[in-house]
């Protein structure tokens, strides 16, 4: 019997939000809450507020994603980015994409 060889890749996106018109840290809560649950709901990835935590108007999120094929993970992490940038009152600043590749 051959060896078999698997490929994994592990994505893993930062997104730097901007959230306007928010007055605290129970709004920014609240709103972070629910575009996380959103996006858990719409795409298979795990995700999670993961610098600015104590800042009411900024935000960085973590988003992470293992597939077979680093196009699938493109994809779906720019439909996230759309995703987003759909939310009145957020505002996308800077995002950052890696793909690990395990053999």
């Amino acid at each position: 019997m051959g060896t078999l060889i698997l490929n994994m890749v592990v994505g893993v996106a930062k997104i730097k939000i901007n959230l306007f018109e928010c007055n605290s840290l129970k709004e920014k809560r609240s709103i972070l809450t629910s575009l996380i649950a959103k996006i858990r709901n719409n795409f298979p990835v795990s995700i999670a507020e993961v610098d600015k935590n104590d800042v009411w108007h900024k935000s960085v999120i973590g988003i992470s994603l293992v597939s077979n094929d680093s196009s699938v993970i493109d994809s779906i992490f720019n439909k996230i980015i759309h995703f987003i940038d759909r939310v009145p009152l957020l505002e996308i600043i800077h995002t950052d994409f890696e793909f690990i590749h395990i053999n």
